[in-house]
This record gives structure tokens, sequence and C-alpha cells, in this order.
């Protein structure tokens, strides 16, 4: 059995990072929600990266499934870090969807160098409505309190488990990450629950204590992405083997929806102007890894029980030496297993 017992501690910036590498210029398409409802309007983005300011302009692509409510705007921002320069061009647009379905938005594409330049396309699901709009007003209402509290906010921010792998033999690896996906500034954690497995030897990863925030694109939408925790499992049993959920308790700043009705004049004086702090309860899920058994035909007869990807690498501390003079034989065994558990290799000198 297994306890995470290491508190994480971060801080997000709600910027978001570019995944660009290897490609001078880079397109990337994405929506800010996704379900929408029918006649709720949402944004439509195309961004562009590269490493130099003239960065080409964009053919959006057809989008006659969709009021067009404003735009395209466009926006630029420019750079320089360890003295390398990375600029970015945003086109927006604000829709309107005039069905319920599922819809494809197209890539949006670019000409750069002679080429053609596409972005990502994009699935996008229309239903009759969504949140507060489905709801007669009351309810609504009471929904949206609940929203402030922390209540309905899997859409800004949501913990993943991400196994290497989902089946295994006895004693094989499997390697579990814990990301954490959000699209609002995170301001501090608490550890609720911390995993648990039962059958299995663990080995953490060392993480940096403020991890590397990159973008990733999430049915269309753009997620901040941080990897928050790392561990190895190598279950000690064959059969079902089910790790429980991590669990946090986080803090989101999210901005105040303003309500209809008349409100004091000293409300906006009296409003943090970065948004509202709520609580959001976050869990990763459970996963189970299925543990098979080492197969018996071939197994070596001295079969230590371990299974992984090992080097053996071998030296001498002198290679030329007289009669009877004493030499160091050294052997080093490295690799992915559980090598804490070997206790000696079995090692035969020709006479």
């Amino acid at each position: 059995m297994f306890v995470l017992r290491k508190i994480l501690v971060f801080l997000f910036p709600l910027l978001f990072f570019s995944t660009a590498i290897g490609q001078d210029v880079t397109l990337t398409a994405s929506v800010d929600k996704n379900p929408v409802g029918v006649n709720e309007q949402f944004t439509y983005e195309v961004e562009v990266t590269g490493s130099s300011q003239n960065l080409p302009d964009i053919d959006l692509p057809d989008l006659e499934n969709f009021a067009i409510l404003g735009g395209p705007n466009v926006s630029s921002s420019f750079q320089i870090v360890n003295f390398k320069m990375s600029a970015s061009k945003t086109y927006s647009v604000v829709l309107m969807p005039r069905q319920v379905g599922t819809f494809i938005i197209a890539p949006a594409t670019a000409k750069y160098k002679g080429k053609t330049l596409s972005s990502n396309s994009i699935r996008l699901q229309v239903v009759q409505q969504t949140g507060a709009a489905q709801q007669p007003p009351a309810t609504a209402r009471r929904k949206s309190q609940k929203s402030q509290t922390g209540g309905d906010l899997s859409d800004l921010v949501f913990l993943k488990v991400i196994p290497s792998r989902r089946t295994v033999y006895v004693n094989e690896e499997v390697t579990l990450r814990y990301k954490i996906y959000f699209r609002t500034n995170i301001n501090d954690n608490q550890i609720e629950k911390l995993p648990e497995a039962i059958g299995c030897w663990v080995e953490e990863y060392p993480v940096p204590q403020r991890p590397r925030v990159y973008s990733e694109l999430v049915n269309g939408v753009r997620y901040n992405v941080a990897e928050i925790k790392k561990v190895a499992i190598f279950p000690s049993r064959a059969g079902k083997i089910t790790i429980s959920p991590l669990v946090l308790n986080v803090d989101l700043v999210v901005q105040r929806r303003r309500s209809r009705r008349s409100r004091s004049l000293f409300d906006d004086f009296f409003d943090n102007p970065f948004g509202q702090v709520v609580k959001k309860r976050v869990s990763s899920g459970k996963i189970v890894i299925t543990s098979l058994p080492i197969p018996e035909a071939g197994k070596p007869q001295n079969f230590s029980g371990l299974v992984g990807d090992f080097r053996v690498h071998s030296s001498v501390d002198k290679k030329s030496v007289k009669t009877n003079e004493a030499i160091s034989y050294k052997i080093k065994l490295s690799g992915s297993g559980l090598l804490k558990f070997l206790n000696e290799l079995p090692i035969e000198f020709s006479p």
C-alpha cells in the first residue's frame, strides 16, 4: 500500500504558454467552451506563434453554421527571454450556433514561405441549452450561487491521472502522472485524500516545486496543464490493482457574475478587481491496473523476479597487472525496475 506524503504546493499563472516546438510558425485553434448551447455565444480563436514578428495573416474557415456576433479581432504580442524572441498573433471571433448538432470547425490556414499551414480542426457539440438557461429563474439563481462557492466549475479545473500502461506483469513498472488542467488562476490547494494502492511497491519521482506549465487542447478548449505528481508502482501480485484517487481542494479566482438586480453604489468599490476566490474539489478518479502472472514457460530456475529494462556494465581498475597482484572488478546494473530488491548477482568466474 502506498500513500503520497509530500504536500503539493503550487501557484499557477493565468497565462497560456505556447506549445509550438520545432517549427518556425504554428497555428492553434480553440474555443472557450464545448459543449455550447444553441443561441449561446462563444469565442473561437486562432493563435499564430513564431520566432519573428513577421507572422502571416490567416484565412478563417467557413463558419456558415454560426452567426458572427463580433470580430474578427486581432491582438499581437511578443517577448524576449534569454535573447530568444517569440511572437504571437491571435484572431478571435464571437459566434452563436444556429442549430443543435455536432459540427466540425475546419482548420484555419495561412501562407508562409511558400507553404500552406493549417491549424487543428474542432469538433463542437451544440446542445439545446446549457447551464442556467435550461432551468427556471429561481433554480438558475440557486445554481449561480452554488457555482460561486465552487459547486459547478468543472469546465475551469480538473485533475487527471495518466498511467503509462494498464496491463503489466508482476513486478513490472507502471508510471502514474498526476496532471491538473485549469483555465483560471489557482491561489492555493489543500490535499483532501491521498491515493492508495494495495499490493504494490512504490517509488516517487522528484518533481519541481514550481512545475512547468504548458498548453493543451481538450475537446478544442485550451487549458493550462501542470504535472504535479509522478510515481512508479510495481504490482507485487497478480490480479486487479485498484488505485484510489488523489483529491484536492483548490482556491480558484473566478470572475464574479453581476446580478441584474439593483446593487449598492459601494459594490463596485469593494469588489475584488481580480475576481472572486471560490473553493473547488477536484479528483483524479480511480484507475484499475491488470497485473498478469509471469509466464512459467522459459523462466530460468534462478529467476530473481525482476521485470524491466536493465543494463550491465563491468570495469576493472587496472588493465595490466603482475602475477598475484590484486585488481578491482566492478559490475554496474542499471535500468527501470525494482533493483533494490535484488540481493546479489549470480557471478561466476572462469578458473
